[in-house]
């Protein structure tokens, strides 16, 4: 399950760079991209609760925390979207 977060988590962050590299410029994503930031938030959170379930013990600890942290930055993903999608002036 560690090698799912992690490679989860990867994927996580690489939304998020895609995110970083358009900056302030005004939203230039396409509705597949914002499909597949809900996806991976779904995900993300499947992982968390998956990783709850698991017995009470080190390894137990090292996923929870994986798979913590992927949930957080998977919900930071969409907090700058929806930021960009606010200052987006075909959308006001």
């Amino acid at each position: 399950m560690l090698r799912q977060i992690r490679r989860d988590y990867f994927q996580t962050h690489h939304l998020m760079g895609t995110l970083a590299m358009l900056g302030l410029e005004p939203l230039q994503l396409d509705a597949a991209f914002v499909l597949q930031v809900a996806a991976n938030v779904a995900h993300a959170e499947a992982l968390f609760l998956a990783a709850c379930a698991l017995p009470a013990t080190r390894v137990r600890m090292r996923v929870l925390t994986a798979a913590e942290d992927n949930l957080d930055v998977a919900r930071a993903v969409v907090d700058v979207l929806a930021n960009c999608a606010n200052r987006a002036p075909a959308l006001n």
